[in-house]
């Protein structure tokens, strides 16, 4: 994404220690599909981005990255068809995510079925949230 100028992260944000900071090891989760394809964090809270989500019915996906010697095979659609499924499994009722506001994200996610919430201006960035029903 650095090489095209539509990063998401800051190199902070996705350091060791910056990760480190925002996450557990716990959440993390990688994706494979014939080898490591691409990595997720799955979080039970995000009071950052959702604070008036109070209740414990949500699982929330954040740094969803597909390597990108493997864009166009869609396995960032099949990693969130098996995130939802996860999240039934766990007893969630919902999947929510933040992500930049971007028409491709934008199409990314409502094709895999998210509905738009809001987008709300965040510091320097405009954040869009999403979410998904999955009962």
């Amino acid at each position: 994404m650095d090489r095209t100028n539509k990063s998401l992260w800051t190199e902070e944000q996705v350091s060791v220690n910056g990760l480190k900071n925002s996450y557990k090891l716990s959440e993390l989760f990688f994706i494979y599909e014939s080898g490591l394809a691409g990595v997720v964090f799955l979080q039970n809270s995000d009071p950052f981005f959702w604070p008036e989500v109070t209740e414990s019915d949500s699982l929330f996906i954040h740094k969803l990255a597909v390597l990108p010697a493997r864009s166009g095979e869609q396995l960032g659609k099949e990693a969130l068809n098996t995130i939802t499924d996860y999240t039934k499994e766990r007893g969630f009722k919902w999947v929510r995510l933040d992500c930049d506001d971007r028409p491709e994200l934008h199409n990314f996610y409502k094709r895999s079925g998210f509905a738009l919430v809001d987008i709300k201006q965040m510091g320097k960035f405009r954040v869009s949230r999403y979410q998904l029903l999955t009962k």
